[in-house]
């Protein structure tokens, strides 16, 4: 229940430090603990390190670089950092990112230092810039004496942490936490009561008690213990050993969240995004989520990314959701690396770089990712930032499906039908598209409709393709809706002609953003097909179309300015819109451009658009060629 992985925030919050050390390994016999403070930690004006010997972050932004002089070997550093520590000298060189605030030093043979950088006048890293920070050694030693009644209760209540969790140089031992908790409790200490709840909670060394396990927890609220707060909350919220209640639950890490535990603070953010115990309200989960992500919490980065990248309760901001992304996965954050790595794909909010994408869609792939299992069969067999496998990205794809990822599933049918990295097998390839359609998934359900409609992999049958189209189309598949306006517009063998259906389908198609069926329903208003004739209503709606560069609905506006119908007659914008269309391909636009192009006495350009339009299949354009004796290549 406890993440007691973290410093605990009652400590940060009761003693005000500059350097927040953690304790390192304590054995009953006894051992020297090292530490370091900070001496000095200021920017030096000066140093041009940053400058001439650049990193960049996410975004291409000059990376700052805090300079670190101590006597021990920096192992790690925590935060937002970029690459690995470089050892120069007397220095170890630290690349972080503008607008960093605080960081966490880890040494080889001394506690960690947590720094941060308010307390030294620096409210932020800004770009480019080249920082110092001076450690010097804590004078003199501490030493943990055998016995446990030598021990005041903050150090009884970490060295039971330490047990529990089986670190700082400890093994995890389970009856030595419950011990240490215990003999901090008596002592009256809230994170001993707190930790001797715990071990009720998941029956460590002790039966597993809920009930006690409660009671303990609010021992430890009572004396104002944020940890215990939470642990109260995450029963509320998940109804364990408690009946479930969202709003008690909201309440508890309220207070929790407020002395600033972050593990709350995430909790709290979640309760405002999906509006568990309190009203939906995405701008102050955003603000939860923020705070949480400010201290490392990654799941609370990999929410933030997320809410800059879909603007919900903030403006769209790519840039940080990448960055958020980038974090979390720094975290280990799996979803996050997968994020990050289709930002890097497809150069939303950092340059696009499709190796870096590749590693990342790898690295959660080979964590369990599903989606990213997926992403990795598609980079394998395109050749995205790797070279082409298609093997592997059969295998990677199969993984994917295996694990019941329905984009993966959908992806596995497609190599079993085309022979991508294995044969050709259709009756697999419909047999994973029927299981993908069961889960509702929308593209599944389109493709049973077309192997139904053409009889691939079994016995055509039309009823049963428009049944799956129908279901398809009710799930948000735009092919779905034009398969059907077609279908019942032009009939099929076994499908009555129906234009009342077809202008069905083309109005929700329409009201779905379909723009197939919203030039189709321009079409038919224009030509009084399935409906009254209605110009107006026609040109409007094939405008709509060609905003979104249909190239039908791109020759029907440019005829309409052409004839003045719907709207002025506008020979320019006529030849503008036919262009555009006949650049896509669309006979009847290219026709168009040939008759235009004659008008104005272009002859020989006249003659090139007629050719193309006879090449693809206008009749028009083929009796003109016929009367000017040109041959079609």
């Amino acid at each position: 229940m406890e993440h007691e992985g973290t410093m605990t925030q009652r400590v940060r919050n009761c003693v005000k430090r500059t350097a927040l050390t953690l304790l390192l390994c304590c054995t009953l016999t006894g051992m020297l603990a090292q530490e370091y403070r900070v001496k000095s930690f200021m920017l030096d004006e000066n140093d041009r390190s940053a400058i001439d010997s650049p990193r960049k972050d996410l975004v291409g932004n000059t990376c700052p670089i805090i300079k670190v002089m101590a006597t021990d070997k920096v192992v790690q550093v925590g935060g937002n950092v970029i690459g690995d520590v470089l050892r120069k000298g007397s220095y170890t060189w630290v690349y972080s990112t503008k607008g960093t605030r605080k960081l966490v030093f880890h040494f080889d043979r001394h506690l960690s230092l947590f720094v941060i950088f308010n307390d030294y006048g620096i409210t932020q890293l800004e770009e480019g810039k080249t920082y110092v920070l001076k450690l010097e050694e804590v004078t003199g030693t501490r030493k943990l004496a055998d016995r446990s009644d030598t021990l005041n209760a903050e150090t009884q209540y970490l060295l039971g942490r330490d047990y529990i969790l089986g670190e700082n140089g400890v093994e995890k031992d389970y009856a030595k936490g419950f011990y240490w908790f215990s003999k901090a409790a008596a002592q009256g200490h809230p994170g001993g009561v707190n930790g001797v709840g715990n071990c009720y909670y998941h029956g460590r060394h002790v039966a597993k008690d809920l009930a006690k396990a409660k009671t303990l927890y609010e021992q430890a609220a009572a004396k104002d213990f944020d940890i215990a707060m939470y642990n109260l909350g995450r029963m509320y919220y998940e109804g364990v050993g408690v009946e479930r209640d969202y709003k008690t639950a909201v309440s508890w890490f309220s207070r929790s969240a407020e002395k600033g535990y972050r593990f709350a603070q995430y909790y709290l953010g979640l309760c405002y995004y999906n509006g568990r115990g309190v009203k939906q309200d995405y701008a102050k989960a955003l603000e939860w989520f923020e705070k949480a992500a400010d201290q490392g919490h990654g799941t609370a980065e990999f929410y933030a990314g997320y809410m800059y990248e879909k603007g919900q309760g903030t403006k769209e901001d790519d840039e940080k959701s990448a960055l958020y992304y980038l974090r979390a996965a720094n975290h280990g954050d799996a979803g996050a690396m997968n994020n990050l790595a289709l930002c890097y794909k497809n150069g939303r909010g950092t340059e696009k770089n499709l190796e870096n994408a590749f590693y990342w869609h790898e690295k959660a792939a080979r964590q369990g990712d599903t989606n990213a299992m997926y992403s990795l069969g598609i980079a394998y067999r395109e050749g995205l930032g790797v070279q082409i496998d298609e093997q592997k990205g059969f295998e990677w794809t199969q993984k994917s499906a295996d694990k019941d990822n329905v984009l993966g599933i959908n992806s596995l049918a497609r190599c079993y039908s085309l022979g991508l990295g294995t044969e050709v097998d259709k009756s697999k390839a419909f047999e994973l598209y029927n299981k993908s359609a069961e889960k509702g998934n929308a593209y599944g359900q389109y493709m049973v409709g077309e192997y139904y409609y053409y009889g691939t992999a079994c016995e055509k049958d039309r009823q049963k393709a428009l049944e799956w189209y129908e279901k398809a189309a009710s799930n948000g598949s735009e092919d779905a809706y034009e398969d059907l306006a077609r279908i019942y517009m032009d009939g099929a063998e076994g499908v009555e002609k129906d234009l009342k259906k077809a202008i069905e389908w083309m109005r929700k198609g329409d009201e779905h953003n379909v723009t197939e069926c919203t030039a189709l329903l321009g079409a038919c208003y224009l030509e009084g097909i399935g409906v009254s004739k209605n110009e107006k209503k026609g040109f409007e709606l094939s405008e709509k179309a060609a905003s979104r560069m249909n190239k039908m609905a791109e020759y029907n506006v440019a005829v309409c300015y052409m004839d003045g119908r719907g709207t002025k007659q506008d020979m320019e914008k006529c030849a503008s819109l036919a262009w555009r269309s006949a650049r896509q391909g669309f006979p009847d636009a290219e026709y168009l451009m040939g008759a235009l192009s004659e008008h104005a006495g272009k002859y020989e350009d006249a003659n090139e658009w007629y050719r193309k339009a006879a090449l693809h299949g206008n009749s028009k354009a083929k009796i003109e060629l016929a009367r000017r004796g040109i041959t079609i290549d």
